[in-house]
């Protein structure tokens, strides 16, 4: 994600899992593996993965965030879900979600951005790219909509879940410019 303060918009960049980067790197030559098991230290954990990007796409990341899938879900549930039109039906892990606008909970938000297989997914990792930028628009106006004080409210917990090199008073700041933006900025 890259926020331009300056000029109030968002780009959002989606690498897919499966973007093959060399067997160099990792076992599977994936850059889903680097994260976890890369052949070159410099390249391990998210630090590691922020400057491969850097080093071999020439994008620098000047902060970086993950979150678990436990805290992904519980964002979700705290802003009160998520309203989606599912395109396709959904049936993963217990979860089967209909066709049709919904709001997801986090247990179903997940499912659904996690998809890869089945109807409507004759392309798998494109196609769950697709459902992702989909759900995170959808996420984008929900957030949007939602108070600053509980957004903030949220932070401490959420950040038992996330590995981030910002503290919270940084999250908050850039939360606070990200609140003032128009949706239609947002690119993805």
């Amino acid at each position: 994600v890259s926020f331009h303060v300056k000029d109030k918009n968002v780009t959002v960049l989606q690498i897919p899992r499966d973007t093959y980067i060399g067997e160099e790197y990792t076992s599977t030559g994936k850059i889903n593996a680097l994260y976890a098991s890369s052949h070159v230290e410099e390249y391990k954990g998210i630090e590691g993965l922020a400057q491969f990007i850097y080093d071999k796409l020439n994008i620098p990341i000047d902060h970086y965030a993950t979150i678990t899938m436990k805290g992904f879900r519980q964002v979700i549930d705290q802003i009160g879900g998520v309203e989606v039109d599912v395109p396709n039906p959904i049936n993963l892990d217990g979860v089967e979600l209909d066709p049709g606008k919904q709001v997801l909970n986090g247990d179903q938000a997940e499912k659904f951005v996690r998809q890869r297989h089945g109807e409507g997914y004759s392309n798998g990792d494109i196609d769950r790219l697709e459902m992702q930028r989909l759900f995170m628009a959808s996420l984008v106006n929900k957030l949007l909509s939602t108070s600053k004080t509980q957004l903030v409210t949220m932070l401490p917990g959420l950040a038992k879940e996330m590995t981030t090199d910002m503290t919270v008073g940084d999250m908050a700041s850039i939360g606070s410019e990200v609140l003032k933006l128009n949706s239609s900025n947002i690119t993805f």
